[in-house]
């Protein structure tokens, strides 16, 4: 469990007051957290339609990043489905390289979302966790993830990103 006891270290014991519903709202739609957001639009699949068989149809490439997002939503409960969603990447011939930077978004956008409310619950680390053995990353990188997202959310409000007594 050493990537949490990093991850504590970067958070402080010391909660600050609250941030607005507006600032909070600020930060969704800056990091992308909302699906309707200016910055989740600009994170669409570079992938054309093709009328190559080997290649992926822009529909089932969109079907499986919405499949992907949801699974990291409803993690870790949903981690039994995850086997069945890269056996179907590899069926739709997806490039490893881009399945890497979708995996690696969606990563991302989970830290952003746990760390949005300024709380990290149990809950939260146990999503966080399971995400990052999922996509096979090194506890080392998810720190460093986690650290540049924490110390954007801090600089953003203003305050401190607290662990949940």
């Amino acid at each position: 469990m050493g990537f949490f006891d990093v991850l504590k270290g970067f958070l402080s014991s010391v909660a600050h007051p609250g941030a607005s519903d507006h600032a909070r709202a600020r930060l969704r739609d800056a990091w992308g957290l909302d699906d309707e957001s200016p910055a989740a639009a600009r994170a669409t699949s570079s992938i054309a339609p093709s009328a190559d068989a080997d290649l992926p149809s822009l529909y089932d490439v969109e079907q499986w990043r919405k499949k992907l997002r949801r699974i990291f939503e409803d993690l870790p409960a949903s981690k039994s489905e995850w086997p069945a969603m890269m056996t179907e990447a590899r069926a739709y011939n997806l490039d490893d390289a881009w399945i890497a930077e979708r995996l690696a978004e969606e990563f991302t956008l989970l830290i952003r979302g746990v760390v949005a409310d300024r709380v990290l619950s149990e809950a939260d680390h146990e999503r966080v966790e399971t995400a990052r053995k999922l996509i096979g990353i090194t506890e080392s990188q998810a720190e460093a993830t986690v650290h540049a997202i924490v110390a954007e959310a801090e600089a953003f409000f203003g305050g401190s990103v607290v662990e949940e007594a």
